[in-house]
């Protein structure tokens, strides 16, 4: 589950996620920054945490 700009914010005001079906995904603000890490609690989930970066963006506004 990609916790993108979109969904992140239902994430972190207590969208549930099950700790064995999915694996949060934590992006990148599609410049390069994390928007955020991890909690202690969110490492120590038995299904993992992740996080997505963009290695190269291809698009506006930043590489037309």
């Amino acid at each position: 589950m990609g916790l993108y700009t979109e969904v992140q914010k239902y994430y972190d005001a207590g969208l549930k996620v099950p700790e064995m079906t999915l694996t949060p995904l934590f992006s990148d603000d599609n410049v390069g920054n994390l928007r955020r890490l991890p909690t202690p609690e969110e490492r120590a989930r038995s299904g993992g945490i992740g996080i997505y970066y963009h290695m190269d963006m291809n698009g506006g506004p930043f590489s037309l």
